[in-house]
């Protein structure tokens, strides 16, 4: 475990304390979130999913349990309250949650038996109810029992089902939902003939998508060419030519990929270079309309990108960031302005998903143990830390949950 740059304290120890007490929570493992995750696990480490929204967090512990913390003033932890949580708090009762997505304001989570559930804030139809109600549980998004992926922009949401097909709702002004028109939708509506569809990702107003060929396709809101084209599309268009492409993350007008032969790229915004072009330009260009190349590894598992700063988690278990990092969110015992290319955080080589809001992080190492570092104010989502900024991966979340890995 690392120390280099810890400030303990009696706040970070007291949580610490309560957090073990916590009946049988275990954090570890894998997240599945297209707009707040990264996929990056040793075979042996359970399967764990991890999201975060805007200043909240949801965990789906080995057990099939929900967990929820951080922000709740519009009931996104799902707890029946809008009371903030600053640590991780059951959410009802299931023991069969599969993975989550967080939005600004709403969640979304799938269950193992492929249903799909939607709690939090709703006045565009986010949660794809059929109505624009707030919903302060959990509550069954019609009757389909095969979802198998979500993601969740600002205040819209997109899925996949097991036979390839792709569906969108909630607010629809900049055709984010790729449905050719720009009205909002409150219940989910198919995109498109395709049944191929492997990976989603919905940004702030934009979306993407990755078809079983390779190819990848953007819609939506295109300011800064976070769609990869230099026009703005109303259904899902192709990306460039290329047929290799695995994995999609988005955020705030800019987006993330993976290719099969693990390189990685940004496109977009680079405002507080959170492409990690390591370029220095901080402004829009017209070449950042499509894809390039984040240096020249190839070793790259996952990519969550938060509001102006990103992670990454390379094959070998180590974990970078790059982007804004005003308020220590890049975990490098700083807060310097920004750094352009991807940083190496720490020396460990044990990170297994990491997850990251506005100005804030929280990853996971293959012991379990979960931490967090950047902004820290009233809301909780890094602990019962008001006003504080918490650098180096402090281990203000830090849980020893091992129990679990040795049985």
């Amino acid at each position: 475990m690392l120390r280099m740059h810890v400030r303990k304290c009696g706040s970070a120890i007291s949580f610490l304390l309560t957090m073990l007490l916590v009946t049988g929570i275990v954090l570890c493992g894998v997240a599945v979130s297209p707009v707040t995750s990264v996929q990056a696990a040793p075979s042996a480490t359970p399967n764990v999913s991890l999201a975060s929204g805007y200043y909240h967090s949801l965990l789906v512990n080995t057990d099939g349990t929900l967990w929820a913390w951080g922000r709740n003033n519009y009931h996104q932890l799902g707890l029946n309250n809008t009371d903030p949580k600053p640590s991780p708090t059951k959410v009802g009762s299931a023991t069969n949650w599969k993975s989550v997505a967080a939005g600004w304001y709403h969640s979304l989570g799938v269950r193992s038996d492929g249903t799909l559930y939607a709690w939090g804030y709703n006045e565009r139809g986010q949660l794809g109810l059929g109505d624009n109600t707030t919903r302060n549980i959990p509550t069954q998004v019609g009757t389909a029992t095969n979802w198998t992926a979500v993601s969740t922009g600002q205040y819209h949401s997109l899925g996949l089902r097991s036979d390839g097909t792709l569906w969108a709702w909630g607010y629809n002004f900049e055709h984010q939902l790729g449905l050719g028109d720009n009205v909002t939708r409150n219940t989910p509506t198919r995109v498109g003939s395709w049944t191929d569809w492997v990976a989603i990702a919905a940004g702030d107003s934009h979306s993407l998508g990755v078809r079983s060929n390779g190819r990848l396709y953007g819609w939506g809101y295109n300011s800064n060419g976070q769609t990869g084209n230099l026009g703005g599309y109303a259904t899902p268009t192709q990306v460039g030519t290329d047929t290799d492409w695995v994995a999609v993350a988005a955020e705030f007008h800019y987006s993330m990929g993976l290719r099969s032969d693990g390189t990685l790229w940004g496109w977009g915004f680079n405002g507080q270079n959170q492409l990690g072009l390591g370029d220095g330009v901080e402004y829009y260009r017209k070449d950042q309309s499509v894809p390039q190349q984040v240096g020249t590894d190839t070793g790259w598992a996952g990519v969550v990108p938060g509001r102006v700063h990103c992670l990454g988690v390379r094959s070998d278990g180590t974990l970078w960031a790059w982007g804004a990092n005003f308020d220590g969110e890049l975990g490098l015992g700083d807060t310097s302005e920004s750094e352009s290319a991807p940083q190496k955080v720490g020396y460990d080589s044990n990170w297994v998903t990491a997850s990251d809001g506005d100005a804030w992080s929280v990853g996971v190492r293959s012991d379990g143990t979960l931490y967090g570092w950047g902004r820290n104010w009233d809301y909780g989502q890094l602990g019962p830390v008001s006003y504080t900024h918490l650098r180096a991966h402090e281990t203000v979340l830090d849980l020893v949950c091992r129990l679990l890995l040795e049985k």
